[in-house]
């Protein structure tokens, strides 16, 4: 509804203010949580930073993929018109999913490299990952990116998006996951809080938001984010990530409540 905010006589994506927010948010939540960190300060700082240039890299990668046939037609343009390429194809575009699982290897990665348990390193930090993508959410509502289809109520009217179109009352896919997103991040915070094992938290985020993500694909009114026959690209991986995440509760998910018997018996 408010793609810019005007600021010293400039005009600032409010897409970039939420996601400031977002990073602001998650900043406040880790200070929050430190303390239970099962390693130092230091590791969890840095894991914090490789995984939100995780987040980067993975998102932008799965743009990429996703915009491969126009990107190759553009790719002259590279030369030519510089400016504009890199605009449209490195300072704009990205993926949630390809942020995710990027944020995922590279916590992974160093959590291999520092013989860190990834397990408490899922339990505390991950929650930050529903929390920093409500608000990124919020961003895309403000400018009107991933919208939404015509629907004839209970939906919004964008009148001064630059993506999304204007006097079309359309459904608020952008704010019903925002929502999600809020929901999910106060459920993985008290499965934490109350000692469940980091993958098992991983696998209920991973069941939920691939069968949130799977619907709403049906309820997006945006073409532009590629798809495969009939099902767009996120709607094959909201299905790879459903299954994921069952396997993961199949596996992890009794496990605290099985040690805490095996506890019981030895004494």
């Amino acid at each position: 509804m408010f793609p810019y905010l005007s600021l010293f006589g400039r005009q600032i994506p409010m897409y970039s203010v939420m996601i400031l927010f977002g990073m602001l948010a998650v900043m406040l939540y880790f200070v929050c949580i430190r303390g239970r960190l099962p390693f130092s300060k230091a590791d969890g700082g840095l894991l914090l930073v490789y995984s939100t240039a995780g987040v980067f890299v993975g998102a932008k990668a799965l743009y990429l993929v996703t915009a491969l046939p126009q990107l190759a037609a553009d790719f002259g343009g590279l030369y030519t018109a510089t400016g504009l390429f890199l605009q449209k194809y490195l300072y704009s575009g990205f993926v949630f999913y390809g942020g995710i699982y990027g944020a995922l290897a590279a916590a992974g990665i160093y959590c291999r490299v520092c013989r860190l348990p990834m397990d408490q390193a899922l339990r505390w930090l991950f929650p930050a990952a529903p929390l920093f993508h409500a608000f990124g959410r919020l961003g895309c509502f403000c400018i009107g990116c991933c919208y939404g289809r015509p629907v004839e109520r209970l939906g919004v009217v964008f009148s001064h998006s630059p993506i999304a179109p204007n006097g079309v009352m359309l459904f608020p896919s952008q704010l019903v996951e925002a929502a999600a997103e809020a929901a999910l991040f106060c459920l993985l915070l008290w499965m934490a809080l109350r000692g469940a094992d980091g993958f098992a938290l991983l696998g209920v985020w991973l069941a939920s938001y691939g069968v949130l993500r799977f619907g709403l694909e049906f309820m997006r009114g945006d073409a532009y984010r590629g798809f495969v026959g009939a099902l767009s690209l996120s709607q094959v991986i909201s299905l790879v990530t459903v299954a994921w995440g069952i396997w993961l509760l199949a596996r992890h998910g009794g496990r605290r409540a099985a040690e805490a018997a095996a506890t019981t018996a030895e004494k």
